[in-house]
């Protein structure tokens, strides 16, 4: 039983799947009934506001409620998540601090590596929005246009520890590190590259509801942030804490972008 409880890359990745189950179903089941209370709902009414994917015809009430139910359940399934991730992904943590003492002078280098991949990661994100704004109204996916629709809609401060905090340290411990543990290939790097970022991309996308060339270009979009991620872990010896260094600060220039 010891063994199963030590740093594992398989349990990583699994465990990312079982907290955002759990996550999100203990989070509905909580935040639901929280909910009626505070909105003077009943739980069944709350549920089925939580159900709606148009939300355009919801009174003040129901959209506070609705916003209230996304922001607090997305935040506490992330809370769940890091948690798991964390613990199995302990060892990895500690090798990678221990090797940037040892870096030196490649710190700096790496460091440069994170903020050209922000860099990138921005110029990527503004090209697939001008892309696909011509060919639909929406210019982003249902998970972008989600969390908007919480920072604006009066929960900006518990978004903002989820989408800054939270997200990057669990995701790329997932996408980057275990996922590249497991498909690792010395003769053919660019496997756990490729791999990596279609498994960053598709949860992404999985509820957004577009014409199937506008969910693929959205799709490329995620893409391309995917690999580019992948090749700041690549380029920067591994090392996890230079691309959540990177995700973190791509993720607080568009919460500002969004806020100011």
């Amino acid at each position: 039983m010891k063994k199963y409880l030590q740093t594992n890359y398989i349990l990583v990745i699994f465990g990312y799947i079982f907290g955002l189950l759990m996550g999100n179903l203990l989070g509905i089941i909580i935040f639901a009934a929280i909910a009626s209370f505070k909105y003077n709902l009943g739980v069944p009414t709350v549920m089925n506001i939580l159900g709606q994917t148009d939300i355009s015809s919801f009174s003040t009430n129901e959209l506070d409620c609705y916003y209230f139910c996304q922001s607090w359940i997305n935040t506490f399934t992330y809370f769940i998540i890091i948690i798991i991730v964390i613990f199995f992904a302990r060892g990895f943590l500690k090798t990678d601090f221990l090797k940037i003492k040892s870096y030196k002078k490649n710190n700096f280098k790496y460091i440069i590596y994170s903020l050209v991949g922000v860099g990138l990661l921005y110029g990527s994100s503004v090209f697939f929005s001008w892309l696909v704004g011509l060919l639909s109204k929406t210019t982003s996916s249902q998970n972008q246009l989600s969390i908007e629709d919480m920072i604006l809609n009066g929960y900006s401060v518990i978004t903002f520890i989820t989408i800054f905090l939270l997200a990057p340290i669990a995701e790329e411990l997932v996408y980057r590190k275990a996922i590249f543990k497991f498909f690792e290939n010395k003769k053919h790097r660019i496997i756990p590259i490729l791999v990596s970022s279609l498994c960053f991309s598709i949860p992404h996308m999985l509820s957004t509801e577009e014409s199937f060339i506008v969910w693929f270009f959205l799709f490329l979009s995620y893409l391309s942030c995917g690999i580019i991620l992948a090749l700041v872990y690549e380029l920067s010896d591994q090392n996890i804490y230079y691309t959540i260094l990177a995700h973190m600060l791509n993720n607080l220039i568009a919460f500002l972008l969004i806020v100011l």
